[in-house]
């Protein structure tokens, strides 16, 4: 055993030495990169019609989205036609930042559709459609802190379990998120999932990650497969951006076109609790 173990050393010392004997640097001809539209568009009952228009970039050109100015952007529900204007904005309690809006406050409609329609200067086309679902409330928030013989009282946190209920007969799609205090900051829960390993049993749990009397703001959001699909695929694509050993990931889309995103409508069920011990 330790004959064969001592000659694959060596072998693999020689392969090692051989290749540095013989580094060559090869140039690989890449295509010329054709610029994607990218459109984001998120309806909330309510608030203005808003939109982030950019455009993809290659690889190799860094992490940045380049504005695109002086599109028509417009929004078709119910009979009515709604253009956005490009008026950048800040960011807002989904902490995105949007270049075009409208003062039009968007309409609760489960029965009609919203279609969206991008057109640029360079005569390049998005089209998506979308419509709001029905919310699932929240039955209830509970919590339950550690206990562990090494936790001191002031070190044990709480997990969280929240109960609604889902729709056994439908394929459904949520997404939760959990603020601490303001809605306006980053989530410390934030996950998308499917009911089927739980239909009809709607019960989600998170890590231990609360504190005795802190504030919550625990929001259900009811989303369509779409949404959740765009989701899945753009955290698998992130993953997989860098590492030589991850397959490559393409974004599933509902835009139709010259480019990709997302155009989605949310409703959600919230919750302010305070955890207690």
């Amino acid at each position: 055993m330790k004959k064969y173990l001592y000659a694959s050393i060596l072998l693999l010392a020689m392969l090692c030495t051989a290749c540095g004997d013989f580094q060559k640097v090869i140039t690989v001809p890449l295509p010329p990169y054709e610029n994607k539209l990218v459109a984001e568009c998120y309806l909330e009952e309510g608030r203005n019609y808003r939109l982030l228009l950019s455009e993809s970039v290659s690889y190799f050109e860094g992490a940045r989205l380049p504005d695109v100015p002086n599109a028509l952007v417009t929004i078709q529900h119910n009979g009515f036609t709604d253009t956005l204007q490009y008026r950048p904005v800040a960011l807002d309690t989904l902490r995105k930042v949007y270049n075009y809006q409208a003062t039009v406050p968007v309409e609760y409609d489960t029965v009609n559709s919203y279609q969206l329609f991008i057109r640029d200067t360079k005569g390049r086309k998005l089209e998506a459609t979308t419509r709001f679902l029905p919310p699932v409330p929240i039955d209830t928030v509970q919590w339950n802190f550690s206990n562990k013989e090494n936790e001191t009282e002031a070190q044990r946190k709480a997990y969280l379990l929240i109960k609604f209920k889902d729709n056994p007969k439908k394929d459904n799609y949520y997404r939760l998120t959990v603020h601490k205090s303001n809605i306006s900051t980053r989530p410390q829960t934030d996950f998308f999932f499917t009911d089927r390993f739980f239909a009809g049993q709607g019960g989600i749990l998170t890590g231990y990650n609360y504190k005795d009397k802190d504030t919550l703001i625990v929001s259900l959001y009811h989303i369509d497969k779409e949404f959740y699909q765009f989701l899945d695929t753009s955290r698998d694509a992130a993953r997989a951006n860098g590492n030589p050993f991850a397959l490559p990931s393409g974004v599933i889309s509902n835009v139709k076109g010259d480019g990709t995103g997302i155009f989605t409508a949310l409703v959600f069920d919230r919750r302010m609790v305070i955890v207690k011990k």
